[in-house]
C-alpha cells in the first residue's frame, strides 16, 4: 500500500516536471522567436525611413523598439510576433502617442573640466 502511494507520488512529480520542462522550452522558443522578429523586422524597414533609431533600455520590456523618420512624419515602432497582444505598457505608450502627449526636448550638458577617465593601475 505504501509502495503504491509512493509510486503515485513519484509519477505525479514526474508529470509536473515534464509540464514545467515543456513550458520552459516554449518560453525560450518564444523569446528567441520574438528577438528574431525584431531583428528581421528592423532590417525589412530600413528602406522605408530616412532615419531609424534603435531604442535600447535597461528595462527588460521597454515598450518601443524603434523610431522611424521619413518625409511623412515620425513613427514610434514596436515589433511583435504574429498575433502577440500589446502589453499594458505597450498600450500606455500607444495611448500617449495617440493623444499627442509627445514633446521634442533639447537637453544640454556640460561635463566639468576636471572630469577624468583613466585605466585603473594594477595592484
Amino acid at each position: 500500500m505504501m509502495r503504491r502511494k509512493h509510486e503515485e507520488i513519484v509519477e505525479e512529480i514526474e508529470k509536473e516536471g515534464e509540464v514545467d520542462r515543456k513550458r520552459t522550452l516554449a518560453l525560450g522558443r518564444g523569446t528567441i522567436r520574438g528577438e528574431l522578429n525584431q531583428i528581421l523586422g528592423t532590417y525589412s524597414m530600413l528602406n522605408d525611413y530616412e532615419h531609424i533609431a534603435f531604442l535600447t533600455s535597461v528595462a527588460k520590456q521597454f515598450p518601443l523598439d524603434l523610431i522611424g523618420v521619413n518625409d511623412n512624419g515620425i513613427d514610434f515602432i514596436e515589433i511583435k510576433s504574429l498575433k502577440t497582444p500589446l502589453s499594458p505598457s505597450d498600450k500606455k505608450i500607444k495611448e500617449l502617442i495617440d493623444n499627442k502627449k509627445v514633446e521634442y526636448k533639447v537637453i544640454e550638458g556640460n561635463l566639468p573640466k576636471s572630469f577624468n577617465i583613466q585605466e585603473r593601475p594594477e595592484k
